[in-house]
């Protein structure tokens, strides 16, 4: 059992729903120290044991693999280590690009699922034709500035609005003006990301100023690499280096509540050893009353 603790998977889960996680599709992962070992941890668990690595990332064969579109339990790469729910949006070698905040792998642009929600600005001159638009697609839409609008709505929504002769113009906005790798050589946006190659085990790059901004994180922090950059060469201790094999597949996840979701575009690839399970099923619903119709309701 899990608990939603955000709105970063609206309109497919929301704040407070209580999903049920399946460890088994994916294959159960071992522990990698004794803090992870169940019972154990509750008696014998020191703050500095929980952040020690024992033994290599194993993990069982499970009787499914990652698709594209799961909706996949895992912990977070950052130093809180919360438990996230993300829908996977790329498989390890994909190569993943957002323009305009639609996504496109491997070339071909994908349709999302109908829960998926984005911010749209809507730019329109007939205020009344615009606010019963919203209206009768059951979306609340606000005037941001003189002829400008926003709403938070799938891409149905959006195509009604882009086909109205009401609307001028519409288009996915982001405030957000920076993404990850956060680095002067990457001007990527929550909306305008890539084209990047998600790393697989097996996978080598050439070490140059680029791959270096984009992979550090990965090969450092994840993998254990230690390749430092001096005086315009690479190393790892005192051998120089010239490229990089990674030793484990990497994913990028994606909320379905595009503008509201902290998700790979902000803090990278994730790891396969941090992944947990795959959520199958909603088991309820609670918020001010019990939600019948979300009982049981398949993911």
């Amino acid at each position: 059992m899990y608990e939603i603790p955000s709105k970063s998977m609206e309109a497919e889960l929301f704040e407070g729903d209580n999903i049920l996680m399946c460890k088994l599709n994916y294959g159960p992962k071992l522990p990698s120290s004794p803090s992870e070992v169940s019972w154990f941890n509750m008696f014998y668990a020191p703050a500095a044991l929980s952040k020690t690595v024992w033994w290599r990332n194993t993990r069982l064969r499970g009787f499914s693999t990652i698709k594209h579109g799961d909706v996949v339990v895992f912990r977070s790469v950052l130093p809180d280590k919360m438990i996230l729910i993300k829908r996977c949006a790329g498989l390890p070698g994909d190569r993943l690009i957002l323009e305009g905040g639609k996504l496109a792998i491997n070339g071909l642009f994908i349709k999302p699922p109908a829960t998926v929600l984005n911010t749209y600005r809507v730019w329109s001159r007939e205020n009344a034709e615009v606010f019963a638009i919203a209206k009768k697609a059951g979306f609340t839409i606000t005037k941001v500035d003189n002829n400008i609008y926003e709403l938070s709505a799938n891409a149905a929504v959006a195509k009604v609005f882009q086909l109205s002769r009401f609307v001028d113009s519409i288009k996915i906005h982001s405030a957000i003006p920076e993404a990850f790798p956060w680095h002067p050589l990457f001007k990527w946006s929550a909306t305008d990301f890539g084209p990047v190659l998600i790393p697989f085990e097996g996978m080598r790059v050439d070490l140059d100023a680029h791959n270096y901004a984009l992979y550090r994180n990965v090969i450092n922090d994840f993998e254990g690499g230690n390749i430092l950059f001096k005086a315009g060469r690479f190393y790892t201790g005192k051998k120089v280096v010239t490229s990089y094999v990674f030793k484990q597949n990497y994913y990028f996840m994606l909320g379905d509540n595009r503008n509201s979701s902290q998700d790979s575009r902000f803090w990278g690839f994730l790891p396969e050893q941090n992944i947990q399970g795959k959520a199958v099923c909603m088991v309820y619903s609670y918020t001010n009353h019990f939600n019948w119709r979300r009982f049981l309701k398949p993911l």
